[in-house]
């Protein structure tokens, strides 16, 4: 996707159902479990980049209650959706939600993990840089939290049937995801192995499971096209010079998505990191 295209909220919209589906359970059931076994009754969960609250929607049913979030995102009128959701906990309880808007790339946002029980976010790794990684493993370490990171992209993605011009796309594409996204150099499709690295040496065990987005129904053209076109802007971006015959690309696998001829699947990482005995 494009820089800006991260952050639209009818982009986020289109996502949530993909996202949802493909989302590792046993990861989640794993953050519930060290939830359960917590000394306090109010579970304190941190949502990295929270955006229009997708993360809290997935994750509040199955985790429990009664629970109290604090949603960071740089953008009030994400922020503002998130927090005016219906959702409930596991036990039927609404969660207290608390928004901040905050510019991640600052680290003052650290204190508000002081207290939290979970910190969590939702594909926001590819963003950052590995030593933004590196600092809020260290942060999560000395207060001892599990993290539950999911939907981080992982650089697979498989177009069936294939086009010649694949490959010259995705390169781009791949280039495009290390530009910098407001925090330097972003990790890109390195992110989950940066992840694994930072929260090991930071003394974490951490679980790993596939999370990948199949397209493959006629009711998902509208994500679909989004994505392409997303993919098709930021090959632009990345390479203009080759803009017409990127272009030409987008518009045949467009077709193919119109026709119901076009499968895509995109590869991700969910981790969950528990920090070790003492």
């Amino acid at each position: 996707m494009s820089a800006h295209a991260y952050f639209a909220g009818d982009w986020l919209a289109l996502r949530e159902p993909l996202d949802h589906a493909s989302r590792d359970a046993s990861l989640t059931t794993r953050a519930a479990r060290a939830l359960d076994a917590g000394p306090v009754a109010e579970k304190t969960i941190v949502d990295l980049g929270c955006g229009s609250g997708s993360n809290l929607r997935y994750l509040a049913p199955r985790l429990p209650g009664p629970q109290r979030w604090h949603l960071l995102d740089h953008d009030r009128t994400l922020l503002d959706a998130a927090s005016a959701d219906n959702c409930r906990d596991r036990d039927g309880r609404r969660p207290t939600i608390e928004t901040h808007e905050t510019n991640l790339a600052d680290t003052a946002w650290h204190t508000l993990l002081d207290d939290a029980d979970l910190v969590t976010a939702s594909a926001l790794f590819d963003l950052v840089t590995a030593d933004w990684v590196g600092s809020l493993a260290d942060a999560c370490a000395q207060r001892r939290l599990p993290a539950l990171f999911v939907l981080s992209v992982d650089g697979a993605i498989d177009l069936q049937p294939s086009d010649p011009e694949d490959p010259r796309v995705l390169a781009r594409l791949q280039a495009h995801q290390a530009r910098d996204k407001s925090f330097g150099a972003a990790l890109g499709t390195d992110a989950p192995r940066v992840i694994r690295l930072a929260f090991s040496r930071a003394g974490y065990t951490v679980h790993a499971a596939d999370a990948v987005w199949v397209i493959d129904d006629a009711a998902q053209t509208a994500v679909a096209t989004a994505l392409v076109t997303g993919w098709r802007d930021a090959a632009i971006e990345q390479s203009p010079s080759e803009g017409d015959r990127i272009s030409q690309w987008a518009e045949r696998r467009c077709r193919q998505l119109r026709a119901g001829e076009l499968r895509i699947a995109v590869g991700h990482q969910d981790l969950f990191a528990m920090p070790g005995t003492r």
